[in-house]
C-alpha cells in the first residue's frame, strides 16, 4: 500500500511533467489538494472508524457509474462505495483512486451499520492516478459468505439459482430484488434501474453471477454492472432499428410533481434537464404527461425542443396537471377538452384531457381521438381508492363506447393500477371491462404485464399503460412496446421521476388488403387460402438476423408463431388456423422491415 506521500509525489510530478512536456503525462486532478488530507489506510482499516470520521483509501475502481451512484473501489483488503457525483462521472472501471472523505452510512435501519457504509459528504475529494487500467479480479465467494466483513467488493458466486418460477417468459426489472440461492443459502440480487440489465432475460438453471457487496435497512444484497456479470447475451429488440420515420410512436409519463417545490425531486433545474434529455432521447411523435406542475417549466420544454407543440390542462383545479407534445409535422392538432368533468372523482379533479388530431397511420390521414388519464393513487384508504379507479374506467368504458364507438381511439396515461390484476389485494383489473372486451379494445402494454414488468420505482406493477380502439389495434407493432431504459439518467429515480416512460409503436404502411394478398410473394406465403384448419408459412431470410413470425387478428390478438436469429434462406412452418373466423394477417419482421400477408379463415 502506497503512503499518501507516494500519491502526493506523483500528482506533483504528473502535474509537472505536463506543464514542462507538452501534456504527456495525463493527471484528472479535480478535487482541491489532499496534502494535507489523513494517512491513507487500507480499506479494511478504514472501515473500521466511527461514522463521521475523515478517512483516506485508496484502489481500483470496480463501479464507476453503472449504478448512478455510488461507485465502489477495493484494495486487496477489501472495498468500499464512495458517492461523489464528479467521481461517478469521471472513473472508468479498473482506474487506480485516491479518495478522501467522511466515512457515513446510506440506507440504515433502526441501528448503525445496518446499511452501506460509504465516503460521501461535504469535503469529499478524489484524483484519478495516472496508471494503466487494470480491472480486480471478482473474488470467489458462496452465499453464506455474504456479509459485513465483504460489503463493497466485487465478487463471484458459482451455481447459483434465480427465484420466480421457471417456463413462463421473464425479464429483470429495474430497482427490483430478486432471490437468489445456492448451496450454502439465500441473498437478494438487486437489479439497479440504471444498468443493461432492466429487461434482459432471466437465466434459467444454474448459472455464475458477479456484483459488489451492498446493504439496505440491514439486507446484503449482490449488485452486478451489467449483463455481463450474468452471462446474458442480449439480443436486440428487432423495432429499435425500425427508423422513427416509418413508424407512429406514443409515450405515456408521469413525472412526479414536475416544477413542484415542495414535492417531488427537490432541484426542480436537475429534474428540467433530466426530463428535456429523456423526451429527446425517446424521440416519440405524441406524449402523454403526468403531474405536470409548472406551467413555466412546461413552456420551457418546449422552448428546449422547438420540434414540438404543447397541450396544458390550465382549467383544472388540481395542481397536478396533465398536458400533450407533438410534433406538428406528423400531428395535425384539432382540438382538445376535458371530458367526464360531471362524472367521477377521477383523482380528485384530474379529468381525463381529449385530444383530437389528424395523422398518417396505415398509409391514410386519419382523425384521432385520444384521452389522457392520470387515476386515482393509492392513500391511506387503498380499497376506496381502488373502487374509485373501478367506478371512473367504467364510466370511461362507457362513454367511450357510447359517443366514440366508431372512432379511432387511444387511452394514455397513469392508470396507477395495472389492466392484468389489482394492484390492490389481487383483486380483479379496474380496466378489466376494456381488457375483456378484446374485439374493440387492445393493450399493447398489457403484454409488458404479462412479463412481469413494471414502470413504477416503488412497487412491482405496470401502472402507465396505452391502450387502442379495434380501428388501430392493426396497424400496433407488438413487441415494439417497452418500459424505457433510461439508464443515461444518474440517479433517475431521486433527480427526475418515480415513473419510467412507456412506449408503443403504430406501423405507417398500411396492412395488405384483399386486392393486394401476396399469394405469390417470395417473402412471404400463407396458403392455402382461404384456411379452414391448418395451412403452411412460407417465408425468405435475406440477411442474418432476429426474426419474428406472427398472426394478428383485426382485434388486435396477437399469437407468435417463431421467433430466432436465423440465416440467409427459405423456411417453411405449419400453421394451425385460429379458432374463429375472420381476416388475419401474418407478420414477418425482420432486419427491422415487416412484411404482411392476410389471410382468411373459414368455419
Amino acid at each position: 500500500m502506497k503512503s499518501l506521500f507516494t500519491y502526493v509525489f506523483l500528482a506533483c510530478a504528473a502535474v509537472s511533467l505536463a506543464t514542462a512536456g507538452g501534456g504527456t503525462v495525463r493527471l484528472k486532478l479535480v478535487a482541491p489538494s489532499v496534502v494535507l488530507a489523513p494517512e491513507v489506510q487500507p480499506v479494511r482499516d478504514a472501515k473500521q472508524k466511527p461514522f463521521g470520521t475523515v478517512i483516506s483509501v485508496a484502489g481500483r475502481i470496480t463501479v464507476a457509474d453503472e449504478f448512478g451512484g455510488p461507485a465502489y473501489l477495493q484494495d486487496a483488503t477489501g472495498g468500499i462505495a464512495v458517492y461523489d457525483t464528479g467521481l461517478h462521472a469521471a472513473a472508468i472501471a479498473g482506474d487506480s483512486v485516491l479518495v478522501t472523505g467522511p466515512y457515513t452510512e446510506f440506507g440504515a435501519g433502526s441501528e448503525p451499520g445496518s446499511g452501506l457504509g460509504q465516503i460521501s459528504g461535504q469535503g469529499t475529494t478524489w484524483q484519478i492516478i495516472d496508471v494503466p487500467r487494470a480491472e480486480p479480479t471478482p473474488h470467489p465467494v458462496v452465499i453464506s459468505d455474504i456479509g459485513e466483513a465483504i460489503e463493497g467488493e466485487l465478487v463471484k458466486i458459482e451455481g447459483v439459482s434465480i427465484g420466480g418460477g421457471t417456463g413462463a417468459p421473464r425479464s429483470f426489472q429495474q430497482n427490483k430484488n430478486y432471490d437468489i440461492t445456492d448451496a450454502t443459502g439465500t441473498v437478494q440480487l438487486r437489479i439497479d434501474n440504471t444498468t443493461n440489465l432492466v429487461g434482459a432475460p432471466i437465466p434459467e438453471g444454474n448459472i455464475s453471477i458477479v456484483g459488489v457487496v451492498g446493504q439496505y435497512m440491514g439486507t446484503h444484497q449482490i449488485l452486478p454492472r451489467t449483463t455481463d456479470d450474468l452471462g446474458i447475451d442480449v439480443a436486440p429488440n428487432p423495432w429499435d432499428t425500425l427508423s422513427k420515420d416509418k413508424t407512429f410512436d406514443i409515450t405515456t409519463w408521469n413525472l412526479e410533481w414536475f416544477g413542484d417545490a415542495e414535492n417531488g425531486p427537490e432541484n426542480d433545474s436537475l429534474q428540467f434537464r433530466n426530463v428535456v434529455r429523456v423526451l429527446d432521447s425517446i424521440d416519440a411523435d405524441l406524449y402523454g404527461l403526468q403531474e405536470v406542475v409548472s406551467k413555466q417549466l412546461f413552456q420551457r420544454i418546449l422552448d428546449s425542443l422547438p420540434r414540438y407543440r404543447g397541450l396544458y390542462s390550465y382549467e383544472i383545479g388540481q395542481p397536478q396537471k396533465m398536458a400533450y407534445l407533438f410534433k406538428p409535422s406528423v400531428v395535425d392538432s384539432v382540438s382538445s377538452a376535458h371530458v367526464l368533468k360531471s362524472q367521477g372523482s377521477w383523482g380528485n379533479g384530474r379529468y381525463p384531457l381529449m385530444f383530437m388530431f389528424r395523422a398518417d397511420i396505415g398509409g391514410e390521414t386519419k382523425t384521432v381521438h385520444t384521452f389522457l388519464i392520470h387515476a386515482k393513487a393509492t392513500s391511506d384508504t387503498p380499497i376506496d381508492d381502488y373502487q374509485q379507479r373501478k367506478t371512473d374506467a367504467t364510466t370511461l368504458y362507457n362513454y367511450l363506447n357510447s359517443v366514440y364507438r366508431d372512432n379511432n381511439v387511444i387511452v394514455l396515461g397513469d392508470f396507477n393500477d395495472d389492466v392484468d390484476i389489482s394492484t390492490y389485494n389481487d383483486q380483479e383489473s379496474p380496466y378489466k371491462a376494456f381488457v375483456d372486451n378484446t374485439q374493440r379494445y387492445n393493450i399493447p402494454t398489457k403484454r409488458l404485464s404479462d412479463r412481469g414488468a413494471s414502470s413504477y420505482s416503488k412497487g412491482a406493477s405496470m401502472l402507465d399503460h396505452i391502450m387502442v380502439s379495434d380501428e388501430l389495434a392493426p396497424y400496433v407493432l407488438p413487441g415494439a412496446e417497452k418500459v424505457e431504459n433510461v439508464s443515461y439518467i444518474g440517479s433517475y429515480i431521486s433527480t427526475t421521476s418515480d415513473h419510467y416512460p412507456v412506449s408503443a409503436r403504430f406501423e405507417l404502411q398500411a396492412p395488405v388488403s384483399a386486392v393486394e394478398e401476396r399469394t405469390e410473394s417470395e417473402e412471404l406465403r400463407v396458403y392455402p387460402s382461404p384456411v379452414s384448419d391448418r395451412a403452411t408459412v412460407e417465408f425468405s431470410v435475406e440477411k442474418s438476423g432476429l426474426v419474428r413470425l406472427e398472426v394478428a387478428g383485426t382485434a388486435g390478438d396477437i399469437h407468435v408463431l417463431y421467433e430466432a436469429v436465423l440465416e440467409p434462406g427459405q423456411y417453411v412452418l405449419p400453421l394451425v388456423a385460429p379458432a374463429s373466423a375472420g381476416v388475419y394477417f401474418c407478420r414477418l419482421h425482420t432486419n427491422g422491415e415487416t412484411i404482411v400477408h392476410r389471410f382468411v379463415v373459414v368455419r
